[in-house]
This record gives C-alpha cells, sequence and structure tokens, in this order.
C-alpha cells in the first residue's frame, strides 16, 4: 500500500534510458476512518506502477498546488454529502483546477446500497471542468465509530464490513494514467512538428 510521501516511478524505455513521468499528479482526500484515505493511496500507487509521479495526501496536509500538473481528488461520503474539508479545498483551488486536470472520486455505499453521487458533486465537478467522478464502495467499521456513531450505525441498520473493489478501483485508476499518457504523448507530437528540421 503506497504511503503519503512522493511516489516516484519512471517508466524505462530500452536497458539505460527512461522516459520522464507523464506528469505529476496529487491524489488528495477527505477520510474520517481512514476508508477513503486508503482508497486515494491506492490510485497513488496504481498511477506509479503506471509511470505517473503521484503523491497521496489528505487535504488539510497540502500546501502549494502550483507544482502539479494534475489532480485526483476524493472524498468520504456521509448522508449523502462530501465532507466539508474536501468541498473547502476545490472551493478555494476552483481556478487552479479550471485549467488542469481533475479527476473526483467518492467512497460510501455499503454493501447493496445504491449508488447515488452525493449531491453536490456535479456542480464540484463542473466548477472544475472535471474529466469525470467515480463512486466507490466504502468500509464499515464500527469499532473506529464513535459512540455517537454507532448508535446512528445501528439505528439505520447500515451493513458492516469492507465493500470496497480494489480492481475496480486499479481499472479506474488506469484509465487517468492512460488518459495523462495520451496528453504528453501529444504534446511531444506538437513539439516535434514545431521544431525546424535538421540539415
Amino acid at each position: 500500500m503506497a504511503t503519503a510521501s512522493t511516489l516516484r516511478s519512471p517508466v524505462s524505455i530500452g536497458s539505460d534510458q527512461k522516459e520522464p513521468p507523464a506528469a505529476n499528479v496529487l491524489v488528495t482526500f477527505a477520510s474520517k476512518h481512514g476508508s477513503t484515505a486508503e482508497v486515494g493511496k491506492r490510485i497513488a500507487l496504481a498511477l506509479v506502477e503506471a509511470g505517473v509521479q503521484a503523491e497521496a495526501l489528505p487535504v488539510d496536509q497540502v500546501g502549494d498546488i502550483a507544482g502539479y500538473d494534475a489532480f485526483v481528488i476524493g472524498s468520504s461520503v456521509y448522508f449523502g454529502q462530501w465532507m466539508r474539508d474536501a468541498v473547502r479545498f476545490v472551493d478555494q483551488n476552483r481556478a487552479r483546477f479550471a485549467k488542469s486536470s481533475v479527476w473526483l472520486f467518492s467512497v460510501g455505499p455499503l454493501g447493496d446500497q445504491a449508488r447515488t453521487d452525493p449531491a453536490e458533486v456535479a456542480g464540484l465537478a463542473a466548477s472544475v471542468n472535471a474529466n469525470g467522478h467515480h463512486l466507490f464502495a466504502g468500509a464499515l467499521d464500527l469499532h473506529k465509530l464513535t459512540f455517537p456513531e454507532r448508535l446512528i450505525a445501528k439505528g439505520v441498520k447500515a451493513p458492516t464490513g469492507d465493500f470496497r473493489d480494489w480492481n475496480e478501483i486499479d481499472s479506474w485508476s488506469a484509465t487517468i494514467a492512460s488518459n495523462l499518457c495520451d496528453r504528453q504523448n501529444l504534446r511531444r507530437m506538437q513539439s516535434a512538428r514545431r521544431e525546424p528540421p535538421q540539415i
């Protein structure tokens, strides 16, 4: 499992050459009891394994974002809504995100609960021109909850257990990596066309 530190893994080309990473990506998340944080770290790890430089950090630990080329932003879902820290992070950096490649993800449904996008996600995605949003199933461990939270969970008969599909998470991460690599290749082709012919 990835840590919250910077992850680097250039793609090898031949025996001695290495291609620079396709992008420098910040994977950031708001997670109350750790389930969404683990998803975010898994996404960062999958990006690194695909040759993309990535860093996984909670939103409240993110500093200057100027050095990132793309962003994957996620949140736990409670009562059908993103956590306030995640919403605030998007709102505060809306102008920067609108000029970058952005993907959003949510972690929440348990068991056979309906997969319904959080109420504010459509607006957030539109405001930053996000490339997409994905809703993943979550996990519920009663031992990690506060006493009031346990009462609520039992009162609504929330399913307990880990319902996260790691293959689904890896697959979605792979589409992001592919998108970023395609964009890098396009930039290289455009740059090559602008270069004067060698005589």
